[in-house]
Order: C-alpha cells, then structure tokens, then sequence
C-alpha cells in the first residue's frame, strides 16, 4: 500500500511519521512524504524561495531519517504550488496513493473552530481514504 505523509514543520509532523508506519507493514508497502511550498500570486510559480526551500529539505531530510527505510520504500518530495491541496491531490493520483496522512493545527477563526480551506478541499476532492490529525486546542 502507498501511504502519503504530508509534512509542514509542525509538531504533528513526528506523530504523522509514526503512524504512517502502523499502516505500512511490509516491503512493498511505500511511504510518501511530501512538503508543499505555496507560491503567491506575486511571484513567478518556479521562484527560489531559499529560505522556504532550505526549511523543507530540512524536514523532508529528517522525516527520511526517521522511518529508516531503505529508499526504495520511501520516497520524499518537495513541490511549490499555487494551491497546496490540488499539488496533494496530484501526487495521490499520480503515486498511486492508497492512504493520505495530514496534520493540522486546532484551526479557529475568531474564537471558533474552522477547518482550513486546504484540509476541506482534500478531504473533499482526494480520491483515497484520508487520517486527518487535529491537534487539541491550546485553550
């Protein structure tokens, strides 16, 4: 099974890890992991964000340190994009993905929970099954 592990830094991104390997449970099971850079409007899709680019391979090095597994059975990925859910939806597609693993912060917007807008399009448009973890509110 193909399972995609999308990474943004956060604390959730070492519990995503960690459950990405429950769900994989032999060799040719592949774990995806994937860092989205979102590029404005402003700028040029393909423009070097050195410090944005710097953070994620950052990341994407230590996730890869993490699980340990041979590089056939993990592959890491750094994207820009204008929109971060469809570049996820692409990749889910594009790999075959069975298995979608996402992170987010307890989403409020003035004072009340709100999904953001790129955790509902996935769960909306991503053509597998999805594990969304919410971190508990601060309050």
């Amino acid at each position: 099974m193909n399972v995609l592990v999308v990474l943004d830094g956060s604390k959730n991104d070492k519990f995503l890890l960690e459950k990405s390997e429950k769900f994989t449970n032999s060799n040719k099971n592949n774990i995806f992991t994937l860092y989205v850079i979102e590029v404005t409007r402003k700028l040029e899709i393909d423009a070097q964000l050195e410090e944005e680019i710097l953070l994620a391979e950052d990341i994407l090095k230590k996730s890869e340190k993490f699980l340990g597994l041979p590089k056939n059975n993990n592959q890491a990925q750094l994207l820009q994009s204008r929109h971060r859910g469809s570049a996820i939806v692409n990749e889910i597609i594009r790999n075959d993905i069975k298995l979608l693993i996402v992170g987010s912060e307890y989403p409020q917007k003035y004072g009340n929970f709100e999904i953001s807008e790129y955790i509902n399009y996935l769960l909306k448009n991503s053509p597998c099954d999805v594990f969304l973890l919410r971190s508990k509110s601060i309050n």
